[in-house]
């Protein structure tokens, strides 16, 4: 599944009249990534891909996961992540996305067991001092309503 939406950088906001004849920073790309967030249905289009995906999986628990990037860099999925119940359903989570695109995805209940939906994945990137940052995306969507107690000994 590809990301959604034109990538916002420096050179996209050269052009407009507030940054002309200044430097463009980490901060700026975020903050017009920020006001984009709905540019040209990038949103909306990145949401009907995880219904699509949820039609294609039909009943059962799953988790429609949609992740904005308004960092102002480009952003690197980690690793495969962490699946406690289920998995990523049908295809993978795009490696990279950068700033001002979405990415969608489902994580559906395993098999046909009587679980839920419980993930994490990392991505990381460049906070604007130059520092490498990892930023977690974690979900859990039980099986039923029941409350989870943990007791801790």
């Amino acid at each position: 599944m590809s990301p959604f939406g034109a990538v916002i950088t420096p050179e996209t906001l050269k052009y407009m009249s507030k940054y002309q004849g200044r430097e463009i920073t980490q901060v700026d790309c975020a903050r017009e990534a920020m006001r984009l967030i709905h540019a040209e249905d990038k949103n909306l289009k990145a949401e009907d891909s995880a219904w699509e995906l949820k039609k294609k999986f039909g009943n059962g628990v799953s988790t429609m996961v949609l992740v904005y990037n308004a960092t102002g860099a480009s952003l690197s999925l980690v690793d495969d992540g962490k699946d406690w119940m289920g998995s990523v359903y049908s295809s993978p989570i795009p490696d990279t996305f950068h700033n001002g695109q979405w990415i969608a995805f489902l994580h559906v209940k395993p098999g046909s067991l009587a679980q839920g939906s419980q993930a994490a994945r990392v991505f990381r990137g460049r906070d604007v001092d130059g520092r490498t940052r990892d930023f977690v995306v974690a979900w859990y969507i039980p099986w039923d309503n029941i409350p989870t107690r943990v007791r801790l000994h």
